[in-house]
Parts: structure tokens; sequence; C-alpha cells
């Protein structure tokens, strides 16, 4: 081994124009490794991949998907629950959704565009209350002439004799003098069933008629009727982010101007938030996949730029790892700055030797022959490894100052003077008793 020691020490001493030479090309190598680094941080780190519990979560995972990103949007009720705001909405669904790792989203449009697009089910009316007035308005409004003359046709099919009477008597009471006269002349002429004379009549109405009597006809409906006129109706409507203002609020607040209950969790604080799940694949427990989902969903929050009022806030656990990584290597350069200020303190103050700051230099290229190394091996950075950076620059420099020493204390030798490079290779088993 000394031979071997000292055959190395004189090839360096004679060529050592080309050492240096390698030794900078290597450094400059290992360099390009380091943008290469990935940070492990799964819960592979902290648990056995073979112990049941991380089994039993990856299966889950897989079935059920990964952790969800959470986007709040905050801004008044009037803001939040409008035609623009359910557009804004849509929008980002739509950008979110293409974003890898993330498998859809859970929100008021997403929800009842869903139950829209199920209309027929029997569950239809859950969101609609065809009493209010107002949002039997709002509702036909949206509608079409053809599509307002199907949906009477077929909620006059659905009433009882009684029912039919009723609507007959508040029909009549509704005509004006000059029409009594044009519908006895009509039905002098011709005869037919109650629902003929009732469609003739419809005919007869003025558009304020019209509204007025299908309001009044609504009215009368029991939960069987209202159910099937839900399963009419809601097929036509468009899509939530297609209504206008004055429905969405007809429907969002539909318990006497409150939230309903069904609605809370997407809407909390009563409308005055709105509430955004992005749920993600198994994948996204793992840091890497955390980080591009989080900095996906940012750029997609960004692209569909909200209104001005409402302010975002992204949360959950994919968005806590996503910004771990930032943090983490901030702090390890953090660390490593003020560790080298340390040291050249030390070696100025204390060290009482030449070129005491040499050892510095050669432990920062071991840091990078290091953590270089591990970005071209793909050995993931973790808590273990993060250590190294620490250990690595107390102990090189503990190394190579002792190294230093010697060759100082022993400079009087004139064989060693002449063969400089011999001895540190010649200690090295008694200086690495320093570790």
């Amino acid at each position: 081994m000394k031979r071997l020691f000292t055959t190395i020490g004189e090839n360096i001493h004679r060529h050592h124009k080309l050492w240096i030479t390698v030794i900078l090309i290597m450094t400059i190598g290992f360099a390009f490794g380091l943008p290469k680094i990935q940070m492990k941080m799964g819960n592979d780190v902290f648990v056995s991949s073979s112990s049941k519990t991380y089994q039993d979560s990856q299966t889950y995972q897989k079935k059920f998907g990964g952790d969800s990103l959470y986007l709040l949007l905050d801004g008044n009720q009037s803001t939040l629950l409008s035609h623009k705001t359910m557009q804004q909405v849509a929008k980002f669904d739509s950008k979110v959704s293409q974003v890898d790792n993330v498998r859809n989203t859970t929100d008021i449009v997403s929800s009842l565009n869903d139950q829209l697009s199920h209309a027929g089910t029997g569950n239809s009316s859950a969101q609609f209350n065809f009493n209010s007035k107002k949002l039997q308005q709002d509702l036909m409004a949206e509608l079409s002439s053809k599509q307002k003359q199907s949906i009477q046709s077929k909620m006059q099919h659905s009433l009882t004799s009684t029912q039919q009477n009723q609507v007959q008597t508040y029909l009549l009471k509704q005509l004006t003098p000059a029409q009594k006269k044009l519908m006895a002349a009509a039905g002098a002429q011709a005869q037919g069933s109650k629902q003929q004379q009732q469609a003739m009549l419809q005919k007869q109405l003025t558009t304020k008629q019209q509204a007025a009597v299908q309001s009044y006809t609504m009215s009368l409906l029991n939960h069987q009727q209202q159910s099937q006129l839900a399963d009419t109706v809601i097929p036509m409507l468009p899509k939530v982010q297609d209504m206008s203002t004055k429905l969405l609020r007809d429907i969002f607040l539909s318990d006497n101007g409150h939230v309903p209950s069904a609605m809370k969790q997407l809407l909390p604080k009563d409308g005055k938030h709105l509430l955004i799940i992005i749920n993600t694949n198994k994948e996204s427990s793992d840091m890497n996949t955390a980080v591009q989902i989080n900095h996906d969903a940012n750029q997609a929050i960004k692209q569909t730029n909200f209104s001005s009022s409402i302010k975002t806030r992204l949360g959950g656990q994919p968005a806590v790892l996503g910004q771990v990584r930032s943090k983490v290597i901030t702090s390890m350069a953090t660390m490593l700055a003020f560790a080298v200020v340390l040291m050249v303190i030390i070696l100025l103050l204390i060290f009482s030797v030449r070129k005491r700051l040499l050892p510095l230099i050669f432990v920062l290229a071991c840091l990078v022959w290091t953590f270089g190394l591990m970005g071209w091996l793909h050995i993931p950075l973790t808590l273990a490894t993060m250590q190294r950076c620490r250990l690595s620059l107390v102990w090189g420099l503990t190394l190579v100052f002792n190294f230093k020493t010697d060759m100082k204390k022993k400079s009087g030798n004139d064989k060693i003077l002449r063969r400089p490079f011999q001895l540190p290779f010649r200690a090295w088993d008694r200086q690495l008793a320093y570790l």
C-alpha cells in the first residue's frame, strides 16, 4: 500500500498540470449533475414499503386517488354567485383537469352540471323549488318559446280533473272582454275536450297572461307532478356556466335566501366562499409529482384570471409538499453559505498557518463531486443524505487541515520537500483516524 501511494504521489508531482486539468474537467462534469438531484419525501422514506400500513395506503390511493388540492375563492356573495364567476370556475376546471396526475375536480359547477346531464333519474328536482315564483320566471327566461310550449303541454297532460277545472276557472278570469267574445265564437263552432279548449285559450293569451297561468298551474302541482316537471325542464336548461345570474342566485339561495344544506360544503359561509376540490391520482404523494401538480395548478389559476375582487388560496397536502422542495433547497444553500463563512472566520482567526483557506477550496470541490454524483446516479436527496453536506464540510476541513499541518511540521526534511506529494498518501491511514 505504501508503494502504491508513493507511485501515485510521484506521478501527481511530475504531471501536476495534467492532474489539475483533469480534476477541473471532472468537477465541471459533476457540477452538471447538481440540477438532476431528486428530492424524496414520500411515505416510503418514513415507513417501510413492505409494511402493511404502507401497502394498504397504496391500495387505497390506487383505487380512490391521492390527497386532494383545495382552491378556495373568497369574495362577496354577489360576486361569487354570478354568471361571470361560474364561467371562470368552468374555465379553471377545464384547464386543471388537463394537468398530469389530476383526475377531475369537484365544485358547484361540475356537481350541478353532472346532475343536469343525468336528469330524468327521479332526483332532478332536488335543487329546484318549483313553488317559487321568482325561480319559475327566471327559469322560463332561459328557455325558448318552443320549449315553453312543450313544457306547458306536458304539464297540462299531467293535471288531474280537479286541477284542470281550477286552471280553467283561473284562465277565464284572466281573459279580457274581447278575448271572451272570441273564445265564445270559437267554442260555438267547434267542440272538444277540456284540454283542447284550454289549448285554444292559451293561443289567445298574451305573454303576461301565459306567465300568470303557468305560475298558477305550477303552484297546483303535487310532489310527483313536480318531479315529472323537473325531468322535463332540467334537460332543457343550459350548463351552469351559461345560466344567468338571476337563475343562479335562485338555485344557490333557494333556502329562504340562504345556501341549502346540500351545497354548504362547496359554498361555505352562505356563499361568501367557493370551494374547488382538485382530485389527484396515487402519484401525488411523491414529492416530485407534488411539485409538478402544485406548479401546474398555480399556472391554471393565473391563466383563468379570476376577478380582482376574488382572492384565491390553494391548499392541501400536495400544495405543501410542492413547496417543501424549494424551502429545503433554500435552507441547504443558506446553511452551506453560513458554514463556509464560519469556517473562513475560524481558519483566519484560530489557525496561524500559511494558505489556511486552501483546505476550504478542496472541500467545496469534494461537495460538488459528492452531490453531482448523486444527481448523475439518481440517488435521491432524503433526510439522511441531507446531512452529507454538513458532515463533508466539517470532516473534510479537519482531514485536509491535518494533512497541511503535518506537511508544515515536516517541511525541514529535505527528502520530503523534494517529494511533497508523497506525504499525504503515506499518512492517509493515520489521518483517517481523525474521522
